[in-house]
């Protein structure tokens, strides 16, 4: 013989019930079916026997707390914090409204979500909270040197024989050159066209003084450094050294 057996019972002769004890967790109620059963489960919990619990571990960020609903879960979040998760704070969403609505940063800067408000980053040669201020206007450069932007900073390219942070100093100011030598500006430097007779980088030896010249010879200064002796009657050399 065979029996067939009523919806949740199983066994030669329909002996088990699939349903006592019942199988379903988590306050789940067993539901009969031919041959099986399934289980209804409490709103938070899912599986074959409501064994899974969406709450655990728990999915809210930010110390929010899960609470079983019909249909899943939801999450309640702390104070300070909103969304499904509680994964959005609510100074972010205020920054995100500054930062979609502000029309007042300036001079090409950029604005970005900072805890409790916004942060412009300016471009180069700008700074201040909304990139207002153009370090290089007016222009810290003195002496006719060149501003140069740079990353909440600026830099200048000094004309020649000028050189500091603003180009203040000039260096044929007061003439380094000695012996009436003339100061030449160069990039960053100087240097020094010496009198005839005289040599040195600032022109501080007179080739004349002491004179080279033996037996009352005249030192003659003469360009490009150099010297002669004009020798009294009777003495020659270079440095009328032969009598």
């Amino acid at each position: 013989y065979h029996c067939s057996c009523q919806d949740g019972f199983t066994g030669k002769i329909c002996e088990t019930n699939l349903c006592d004890p019942s199988p379903c967790k988590n306050g789940g109620t067993c539901v009969p079916e031919t041959g099986d059963y399934s289980c209804n489960c409490l709103g938070g919990f899912e599986g074959k026997n409501c064994s899974i619990d969406l709450c655990d571990p728990n999915p809210c960020e930010n110390g929010g707390t899960c609470n079983h609903a019909s249909g899943g879960y939801q999450c309640k979040c702390a104070d300070g914090f909103v969304g499904d998760f509680c994964q959005t704070g609510t100074h972010q969403i205020l920054t995100i409204t500054i930062c979609v609505t502000l029309t007042h940063v300036k001079n090409g800067g950029t604005c970005n979500h900072a805890s409790g408000g916004y942060q412009c980053n300016c471009a180069d040669g700008f700074v201040g909270d909304n990139c207002q201020t153009n370090l290089c206007y007016p222009s810290p450069c003195e002496n006719g040197g060149t501003c140069v932007p740079k990353t909440e900073d600026y830099s200048c390219n000094c004309v020649d024989g000028f050189v500091g942070r603003n180009c203040s100093t000039d260096l044929c100011t007061p003439n380094p050159c000695q012996h009436n030598g003339t100061c030449v500006p160069q990039a960053g430097n100087y240097s020094c066209l010496c009198a005839d007779g005289v040599v040195g980088q600032n022109c501080e030896m007179d080739l004349c003084d002491p004179s080279p010249c033996e037996n009352s010879g005249t030192c003659v200064r003469k360009p490009d450094g150099k010297y002669s002796c004009d020798c009294q009657p009777a003495y020659t050399g270079t440095l009328c050294e032969n009598g």
